[in-house]
């Protein structure tokens, strides 16, 4: 039995493709495809957890309150009891076993942590194809951005280069994706590792979902979601989120927690509001800048990995030459049309 393991990379339509494999589970079925249900929901996240090193503890962890060491081995060798069995029971009627998240990309930082994910599923498994997706790094990183300010989070900068640098040196583990490939080829092998390029002229017919049940060999979806999974928000609401942040939450994880009920409310709010832009842009010369830092690791994955010069598009007139400015009028609007739904 095959496995088709996606992992990412984040903000590449990985929510999106896993509503799609949820909603066409039934169909996957009949076709002989698996989709794997201990590990989690579409999201396969905890599958990703344990085998995170155990120095590292994420709202995952955290949520399910998996921070001791010795809770968390216990509950870490009952998932992959529960995997273990799951694909020995799948493989008498099916000959693809699907699994899914995004969160193998970004918790799954270092070498050995793959590798020992490596070493648990060879054994179920007569071929893993590992599939991933690649975005250019500026735009991962506007949605990045986004995705903090959902979190609670008060991110310092747009574009977080200093931010998410994890050693001296080297490029952030986030956006390297030549390291990414380098960790996952070593892990399974060159040959299971297939990466797909994220901009519209790179995918099947432009959409990542049809895209990925093509390359997974799982066909055409016959179940379409007709919205985005995560749409975008808005200058004005990013701006709303931001000072909601800044009042109950930013980097204090007990209060991030504490306010994550009503923070999701305003969340859910803010995209039923229209919005007429793209949200927070960096200036034009900020993207660029931040974009040349890979750009030498990019060039790399493009000759190994595409057989071709260049690894992106690099259009960067979206950017504004000028700073942008808030209309906190609209902000204002924003929270008070908030309050009276809640009312």
């Amino acid at each position: 039995m095959r496995l088709i393991l996606h992992i990412g990379t984040e903000k590449t339509g990985s929510t999106a493709i896993q509503q799609h494999l949820l909603a066409n589970r039934a169909v996957m079925a009949e076709g002989g495809a698996h989709l794997c249900e201990s590990a989690g929901q579409g999201n396969h996240r905890a599958l990703v957890a344990a085998f995170m090193p155990d120095d590292f503890h994420d709202d995952f962890l955290r949520a399910r309150k998996l921070v001791d060491r010795d809770v968390r081995d216990v509950w870490r060798e009952r998932l992959l009891e529960a995997f273990a069995a799951e694909a020995e029971a799948a493989r008498a009627r099916a000959d693809v076993f699907v699994v899914s998240s995004e969160h193998f990309h970004s918790r799954l930082l270092e070498p050995a942590s793959v590798a020992r994910l490596a070493a648990f599923l060879h054994p179920l498994f007569t071929e893993v194809s590992v599939l991933c997706y690649l975005r250019r790094q500026d735009e991962m990183a506007l949605s990045f951005y986004s995705e903090k300010l959902r979190a609670g989070f008060v991110p310092p900068e747009i574009l977080p280069l200093r931010n998410v640098r994890r050693r001296q040196g080297s490029l952030p583990p986030y956006f390297d994706f030549e390291a990414l490939l380098d960790r996952w080829s070593d892990a399974f092998g060159p040959s299971s590792v297939a990466p797909r390029l994220y901009q519209a002229d790179s995918l099947v017919a432009g959409d990542v979902v049809l895209d990925f049940f093509r390359v997974a060999g799982l066909g055409t979806p016959d179940a379409r979601m007709p919205e985005a999974a995560n749409p975008a928000l808005c200058l004005a609401a990013q701006a709303a989120l931001r000072r909601y942040n800044e009042m109950c939450g930013g980097q204090d994880v007990a209060a991030r927690d504490h306010h994550r009920r009503n923070r999701q409310a305003l969340v859910r709010y803010l995209h039923t509001q229209p919005g007429g832009d793209r949200g927070q842009l960096p200036l034009r010369e900020e993207a660029r800048a931040f974009y040349t830092a890979f750009a030498a690791a990019n060039s790399r994955v493009a000759a190994r990995w595409f057989e071709r010069d260049r690894l992106f598009h690099e259009n960067f007139s979206v950017y504004p030459e000028t700073p942008q400015s808030v209309d906190w009028e609209a902000v204002a609007a924003l929270f008070a049309g908030f309050l009276a739904s809640e009312c």
